[in-house]
């Protein structure tokens, strides 16, 4: 319910109906209000908890964050090690244990204390949850009426997969903040982003028989709005096979613009919405002809620097902060998705960009900051490519501007390595070995130069330059805050 404060004019919702274990948005003054009965005085509750109000307890007032994208947010991690068969499963350490303070809105929509698999579809009374296929909802119906049918029947959950990143960032964000975090997984897997148009709900008027329309109507039923969406989406559409892959890139930042917007008019209009997303990591398809492989190296990558290139527009679309982290250091357990240990990473890294930025508003999240104008167009770029020349040949010589590693073991190398990768044409250039020179730090940063060498002679001025391309890659720079360089490209090296 909502209605106007007298004393301030501003706009209150009331919570009207509770249940053990919620957690209640709170407003931009850190209050919740709530009136069980008309006959009942509103009661302001302050952010923390526990809480108990007649028969309901456990409640919390906190922040309620949103879980969308496909199946890298909806979770794919192992939970066990599997080893010999006949010795049974060993616990994974990397899977998180419940925190009192993160509870969770589950797929079934009862509260509960968050614990792994956040994403339960098989439980879920949205539609759309059986509609898509997915490999843990248990199998597709067409029917409300299935739908109904099959959520009826018992369904045994094996617990093999389905660790996600959602809990280890509450986790992170609970103890740096003490805040107490709802989570509201609407992630489902296998999905592209015109599956996720908010025009299938507001024009098509699908309801729950559309992701977007499902996700709204979850949270509708529990408060007026959230702090905030974590976001991992782009894997099915970078592995649409195209010919024309910028068009395709070029829609792809336009939908994902458009989503924003819609979800900012529909979910941030309570407090400030904030956006923490991942741009995508890697890939091990495994095909068989090497034109295949091209094919979607450059398919992965035109994604990858899209959701780059976004940030600075998706910034000015949302009332919040807008964030971008990298998962393309992050190990997978399959062809596409996530390790349990990765998505712990992630989830820590998506933390690290929220409770930062609370902290320092000079706190950048997605690189260090502009070295130079690789790219005038975004101002995501964080590396300066340069061509040097040495007796032995013309190389290329990479300057990288971070917010202070912690370390030299963690990215000091003289091998050669995948993270940096010399492209002419539709080929790689073979690099013969990449050295990373001294750190050079400035308060609150660092440079360090990387020297790229090929192992022929080529014309570099006519070549591009990328950090994290293609799909076997082992990128390695990381800054004092465990946060990964995005992948970036294509940069011309321009003469010193």
């Amino acid at each position: 319910m909502d209605c106007e404060d007298h004393a301030s004019g501003a706009h209150v919702h009331i919570y009207t109906s509770l249940s053990s274990y919620q957690v209640l948005q709170r407003d931009q003054d850190g209050y919740a209000f709530v009136q069980l009965s008309p006959h009942d005085s509103v009661t302001r509750l302050g952010t923390g908890g526990p809480y108990r109000l007649g028969d309901v307890h456990d409640v919390y007032v906190g922040d309620l964050w949103v879980l969308a994208g496909q199946s890298n947010m909806r979770g794919h991690g192992y939970f066990s090690y599997l080893d010999h068969p006949d010795e049974g499963r060993l616990w994974d350490p990397f899977v998180e244990t419940p925190d009192p303070k993160v509870h969770l809105f589950q797929s079934c929509e009862t509260w509960a204390v968050a614990n792994e698999p956040l994403h339960t579809l098989w439980t879920s009374p949205r539609l759309v949850h059986h509609l898509l296929r997915d490999p843990t909802n248990g199998g597709v119906v067409q029917t409300r009426q299935e739908l109904a049918d099959k959520l009826k029947q018992p369904h045994e959950d094996a617990r093999v997969r389905g660790t996600g990143l959602g809990l280890t960032f509450a986790r992170d964000v609970v103890r740096s903040t003490g805040v107490p975090i709802g989570l509201v997984p609407c992630a489902h897997g296998g999905v592209s982003l015109a599956q996720w148009d908010p025009a299938l709900y507001h024009e098509q008027k699908q309801g729950d028989a559309c992701l977007y329309g499902a996700m709204v109507n979850k949270i509708n039923a529990l408060a007026p709005g959230v702090a905030g969406v974590l976001w991992m989406q782009g894997e099915t559409d970078a592995c649409t096979e195209t010919r024309d892959i910028e068009a395709c890139t070029s829609v792809y930042g336009d939908n994902m613009i458009k989503l924003v917007q819609v979800m900012q008019h529909d979910l941030g209009q309570f407090v400030p919405m904030t956006l923490v997303y991942a741009q995508i990591g890697r890939y091990e398809p495994n095909l068989s002809t090497p034109t295949q492989s091209q094919a979607l190296d450059q398919s992965w990558n035109a994604i990858r620097q899209i959701q780059r290139r976004l940030l600075p527009r998706l910034a000015s679309t949302v009332s919040g902060r807008v964030h971008l982290v990298s998962a393309v250091d992050l190990g997978i357990c399959d062809f596409v998705h996530l390790s349990t240990r990765s998505l712990s990473i992630l989830g820590h890294r998506m933390a690290t960009a929220v409770t930062k930025q609370m902290a320092s508003p000079t706190f950048v999240s997605a690189r260090a900051d502009v070295d130079s104008g690789i790219d005038s167009g975004a101002f995501t770029d964080d590396i300066r490519c340069l061509v040097q020349e040495r007796p032995s040949g013309v190389g290329i010589i990479c300057t990288i501007r971070l917010q202070e590693l912690p370390s030299e073991s963690n990215y000091l190398s003289s091998a050669a390595g995948h993270d940096f990768v010399i492209r002419r044409g539709q080929e790689n250039v073979p690099i013969e070995h990449v050295e990373f020179g001294t750190p050079r730090r400035y308060p609150g940063w660092v440079y360090i130069d990387v020297h790229v060498w090929p192992k022929t002679s080529v014309s570099l001025e006519q070549c591009q330059v990328w950090y994290g391309y293609g799909q076997y890659l082992e990128c390695r720079l990381v800054d004092r805050y465990g946060l990964a360089l995005l992948s970036t490209g294509p940069m011309i090296p321009q003469k010193n």
